[in-house]
């Protein structure tokens, strides 16, 4: 699919349903391919969708992820959403030591 296709139904997944931006996370951006994309599943961390936010956590825990990146999972851990802190944890147990000890 065209990244600049992608780009512009990620700037606008404001005016989508739940549904639809789940919908573009599994098939558009599952396999982030650019910044904007990874950019793009971060910020979805805060959707109002709790599904929509364990899907990101799946997938982000596929990826080697940067020192920025573990920090915004870790403030997840806030969350009331048990699901979604047991996921964050087994996110930071997966990563090696020197990548904790930045955030």
């Amino acid at each position: 699919m065209n990244a600049q296709f992608i780009d512009v139904l990620m700037e606008n997944c404001h005016l989508m349903s739940s549904d639809l931006r789940a919908s573009l996370i599994v098939n558009f951006v599952n396999e982030p391919k650019t910044d904007r994309q990874r950019e793009f599943l971060l910020e979805c961390l805060s959707d109002k969708s709790v599904s929509n936010r364990e899907t990101v956590l799946s997938l982000l825990r596929k990826l080697e992820l940067t020192d920025v990146e573990l920090d915004k999972i870790t403030n997840l851990l806030s969350l009331k959403t048990s699901s979604i802190r047991q996921t964050v944890i087994k996110i930071l147990l997966e990563q090696d030591d020197s990548n904790l000890e930045n955030i």
